[in-house]
């Protein structure tokens, strides 16, 4: 018997294409992943800065629902040993549990309500951005502990107001609660402009100048430097 991938392939009911680059990964499999480290202070500073349900990581049959998904798509093992995420999980169980550094990257729109939101999440391991969609996928790029945080921070604004958002609000938290913020926008003929450490409702906050096509890509830096071991 022979068994394709997809068996409606090139109909219109064939596979969905996939975001280049990204592994997506339902909420329940996220609540799972996260559950495996639900006793250590990080993993929980993660659950509430990613605004993850706690249910997800406590409630058995949403456990079950998470656990079951991933072993069918191959990214988890279990046995009477051990349960062990693999590939694409394995990071993504790192990047949740191991978290030196979380950063939000909130988009606004004209009326300045929350298009959406991307979070960068930082470990000496690995790091990981990571978009949630409509239906509670996430949406889940890897990197190097040690790549760029401000050129892809840099690109994420830049694309981003390009498409028409307002306004980009870059919000980094440290483990020892210290949080910082930056809110970027355009204006005149199209010039960046950014402000540092703005109040609710983007109120108030010290203008930051962006001279230079490098500028914001090193604010951005200093704020979120590169994680090394």
């Amino acid at each position: 018997m022979t068994v394709t991938a997809d068996p409606f392939a090139g109909t219109d009911l064939g596979l969905a294409e996939l975001p280049d680059g990204m592994t997506g990964f339902g909420v329940a499999e996220v609540g799972f992943l996260l559950s495996l480290h639900r006793d250590e202070v990080t993993a929980e500073a993660s659950r509430r800065f990613v605004g993850l349900d706690e249910r997800l990581v406590t409630d058995e049959l949403l456990l079950l629902a998470g656990a079951s998904s991933l072993t069918a798509r191959g990214l988890l093992t279990v046995d009477e040993r051990a349960v062990q995420a693999r590939s694409a999980a394995a990071l993504l169980e790192v990047a949740l549990g191991r978290t030196v550094r979380w950063t939000r990257v909130a988009l606004l729109g004209e009326d300045d309500t929350m298009a959406n939101v991307v979070f960068f999440l930082q470990t000496p391991e690995v790091c990981a951005i990571v978009e949630p969609s409509v239906t509670a996928t996430w949406w889940t790029g890897f990197g190097q502990a040690g790549d760029d945080p401000g050129a892809l921070l840099d690109a994420l604004a830049r694309t981003r107001l390009d498409q028409g958002d307002a306004a980009v609000i870059v919000d980094v938290r440290e483990p020892d609660g210290a949080r910082r913020n930056l809110l970027v926008g355009r204006e005149g003929q199209g010039a960046l402009v950014a402000t540092a450490d703005v109040g609710p409702g983007g109120e108030g906050g010290t203008r930051v100048d962006l001279e230079g096509p490098d500028a914001l890509a090193e604010v951005l830096r200093s704020m979120v430097p590169a994680v090394t071991a």
